[in-house]
């Protein structure tokens, strides 16, 4: 079966990708919500995400009102940059939460939807176990894509799947998901 240029519109608001939550942290600042943030990154987070030892800058608050929010971002040893919302909880709490970073853990969620929403498009069952998107997290390019493969079973054809998320927001994930298979790899 051929496989290309096969575009499905967005997903809105699935129940089957677990937004993030595994990756947010809240936590009391001790003063200084900067300093916090970076900490939080640096430690807990950078932990959870598994990329290795990140280098964390966080902007200055406009604002401490409970609500408002700043912005972080981490910088992986492969250069990659991840982009956090703080956001203020408390008077003494913050929310960080990576907005362009699918967790390691995620991965086989994507993997499932993906085939479930593909399927009908290419008009063959397309198993959860022949789309790979790896094992590790992975830092969404600047457009919110990421790759993965799709291994035709009747075949062992393999094509590309770009997967863009967009819209990310606090508790919920990433608002929109769009699949689609770009066209056969080579060998």
């Amino acid at each position: 079966m051929i496989w290309c240029a096969m575009r499905h519109h967005p997903i809105r608001r699935r129940s089957v990708l677990v937004p993030l939550l595994g990756l947010v942290l809240l936590a009391a600042c001790s003063g200084d919500p900067v300093a916090s943030g970076e900490s939080l990154i640096e430690d807990e987070i950078e932990a959870q995400i598994g990329l290795g030892e990140l280098e964390a800058a966080c902007e200055d608050p406009s604002s401490e009102e409970v609500g408002s929010t700043f912005g972080c971002t981490a910088t992986t040893p492969a250069g990659d940059v991840i982009d956090f919302t703080v956001e203020f909880d408390s008077e003494d709490e913050i929310f960080v939460f990576p907005t362009n970073v699918v967790a390691a853990e995620e991965l086989v969620l994507i993997e499932e939807e993906a085939a479930q929403v593909l399927s009908p498009e290419v008009g063959a069952t397309i198993d959860p176990s022949d789309v790979d998107c790896g094992e590790v997290s992975i830092v969404l390019d600047d457009d919110g894509v990421m790759s993965c493969v799709i291994t035709d079973s009747a075949n062992g054809d393999r094509y590309e799947l770009e997967a863009t998320f967009t819209n990310h927001e606090r508790g919920t994930g990433f608002f929109n998901r769009d699949y689609l298979i770009v066209g056969l790899l080579d060998g």
